[in-house]
């Protein structure tokens, strides 16, 4: 059995021959002999997890095993004699095109067909473990050490040949919304298979100046949000939270039609459903979020839904039974089930939409019934009815909130064919909507001149007598550390403070980039923010706010460049439903270095159909080089 001590993997992906990490192109036969020596030195001692390829190569894996079959009758009997000179096969099941499901592509180049690229990690997985079975090692066990998906949502290409270097089409990387499915969606169908008995996602954050190409599930150390978590890590985090000490239940995983349904057992006692929709798009090249209507037949009359980022909506049937739309973005089901099927649904989803859009005050509910009814309650009385519009079996409704309404919480009940959601929402009713780049765990920087810098900030969830450290420092080159000669200003505020305070001064001829670094010894963040850019306008403040029926943004800049002009822009972008873009308007500025600190504001009409509106500050529309972080007003 493994041992509690020390752990290390034999070699890193030396089947990629001829890559730096088999550069001379060594056999799997070379990598049996080091394997063998290195175990027979070190058994007892630490746990050796040996193999260590890239992607799942049965093929490479199962060479090195031949090699190591005591009395090479191999193909006369499987089960002879099989020695496995490591504690544990360890493999890297990345398939950046494919997702975790697998997917065959209309466009699959022909060289392609011996060995796909589209088969998906989980297939290649219970591949081996066949192999490994008949070969009698099959409880041998599995360790994902590095998987997962990058995020930039780009084409994927790839010579068509080892001897043609003609670029090919093979696929579509996913984006952070899908990377962060894909995460729920391998870490459930690896579950329910019994695939691995561990799994070490790569990477934590991602490298400097890659916050969407890499795998990161955080964003990089010099991005606008250091360390900012991609969805991809709100998925984990909320899978670990649901799932962690889940059992799957019999007959766990069902598909059909590209629905995928995995069953547990939670720990509390709870059966949880994950549902997901694996559909591509129509010209199946490219994983969307292809929305399929489905009816699930649980037995229990209340439970939870939640999304694969921890948002929870409590349902009610009278049969057990459930009409939902799932996508690619997996949902938990959670309740007590006498039963776990589910069947294409008849009349589509129900329930499509149901929120508060803060931004224009109303309750947005789209369905599938032609009598339903739905109200507000707040403390289990009913504050308001809602007039729902219905046209045939379809509801498409935006009800104006009742003004008298206190702002809160209150929960929202709809209720058609024997079915009652109940979403809770947080009323606003406040005409003002302000938002700014001084939140807790950021820091303001706000300059008074060329030279003289003011600096506010605040850590979150820092303890309360623990001083805070802020430092100010001539920014260093990248990926190097800033040294004592880089810094300019260094302050240690109290620990009974809620938020810190400086001023300094520049030094005469020191312009050029400085970063503000503020941290405590528990705070959940330090935080870095650039001072002044010396190749674009400085962004000094940046807010946003909405106001009756407009939405402003205002930034102050300066100019510390060579030049006497630098250009700068305010953008408002508008977005409805489903992120969809309802309107963009720019304003383009010049900046000019004698002005000191100057002040623009940039203000357009809020559109009927906004859900959120985005505020970027920018230095051009042809570059598109962000100046500041954006900001975000409304969302659901």
């Amino acid at each position: 059995s493994l041992n509690d001590g020390a752990e290390f993997e034999l070699w890193n992906e030396w089947n990629n021959e001829g890559s730096w990490f088999n550069e001379q192109a060594l056999s799997p036969q070379a990598y049996a002999k080091l394997a063998k020596a290195v175990y027979e030195k070190l058994e007892g001692t630490a746990t050796i997890w040996g193999m260590s390829t890239l992607g799942v190569d049965t093929e490479w894996i199962e060479k090195v095993l031949e090699e190591w079959d005591d009395d090479g009758y191999f193909w006369q009997n499987k089960n002879d004699n099989q020695k496995l000179y490591m504690d544990g096969i360890s493999v890297h099941p990345y398939a950046n095109w494919s997702q975790p499901e697998g997917s065959t592509y209309i466009n699959t180049p022909k060289w392609t067909a011996k060995n796909p690229v589209y088969v998906g990690p989980v297939d290649t997985t219970i591949e081996l473990k066949e192999m490994l079975n008949s070969r009698g090692i099959g409880e041998t066990k599995l360790r994902a050490t590095e998987w997962g998906w990058v995020s930039t949502g780009a084409k994927a290409y790839q010579n068509n040949s080892s001897t043609d270097s003609t670029q090919v089409f093979v696929g579509y990387y996913p984006d952070r919304v899908m990377q962060a499915a894909y995460f729920v969606r391998m870490a459930a169908l690896s579950e329910v298979e019994g695939l691995y008995d561990k799994m070490d996602y790569y990477q934590i954050n991602s490298k400097n100046g890659a916050d969407d190409s890499d795998y990161g599930l955080l964003m990089s150390s010099t991005s606008n949000v250091p360390y900012g978590a991609k969805p991809a890590y709100l998925a984990a985090a909320n899978y670990n939270r649901i799932m962690t000490g889940a059992v799957p239940l019999a007959n766990a995983v069902k598909s059909k039609d590209d629905v995928y349904m995995t069953c547990f057992k939670l720990a509390d006692g709870n059966d949880c459903a994950i549902v997901w929709s694996s559909g591509l798009d129509k010209g199946r090249t490219k994983p969307e979020n292809v929305k399929k209507d489905i009816s699930l037949s649980l037995g229990d009359t209340e439970v939870t839904i939640c999304d694969m980022l921890g948002n929870e909506t409590a349902l009610t049937s009278a049969t057990g039974e459930y009409n939902l739309k799932v996508s690619g973005e997996p949902v938990y089901v959670i309740g007590n089930f006498t039963e776990h099927t589910f069947t294409d649904a008849q009349n589509g989803a129900l329930l499509k939409e149901c929120y508060y859009n803060k931004l224009n005050n109303k309750i947005v509910i789209k369905a599938d019934a032609s009598e339903a009814e739905a109200v507000l309650k707040q403390d289990g009385q009913v504050k308001q009815e809602l007039e729902l519009t219905t046209l045939g079996n379809k509801i498409d409704t935006a009800i104006d909130m009742d003004t008298s309404l206190d702002a809160g919480d209150y929960v929202l009940e709809f209720t058609a064919n024997g079915n009652t959601y109940s979403k809770a929402v947080t009323i606003s009713n406040n005409d003002t909507v302000t938002d700014s780049e001084f939140a807790p765990g950021m820091v303001a920087l706000y300059q008074a001149s060329t030279r003289n810098v003011r600096v506010i900030g605040k850590l979150a969830d820092r303890n309360e007598k623990e001083p805070i450290i802020v430092m100010v420092a001539k920014a260093p080159e990248q990926g190097a550390e800033i040294t004592e000669k880089d810094i300019a200003y260094a302050e240690v505020f109290d620990g009974s403070m809620d938020d810190f305070e400086l001023e300094f001064t520049i030094p005469e001829g020191e312009y050029g980039d400085y970063v503000v670094r503020a941290g405590a010894m528990y705070a959940n963040n330090a935080v870095q923010s650039t001072l002044s850019d010396p190749d674009n306008a400085v962004v000094c403040t940046f807010t946003a706010a909405k106001e009756n029926n407009s939405i402003s943004a205002t930034a102050t800049f300066a100019n510390h460049s060579d030049e006497d002009v630098k250009s700068a822009m305010i953008i408002i972008a508008q977005y409805g439903e489903n992120d969809e873009l309802t309107s963009i308007n720019f304003k383009e500025y010049d900046v000019n270095k004698a002005d000191g600190i100057t002040e623009e504001t940039f203000t357009q009409q809020l559109d009927s159909q906004a859900v959120k509106c985005s505020a970027y500050v920018w230095n051009s529309m042809g570059e598109m080089i962000p100046l500041a972080p954006v900001i975000n007003i409304g969302g659901n």
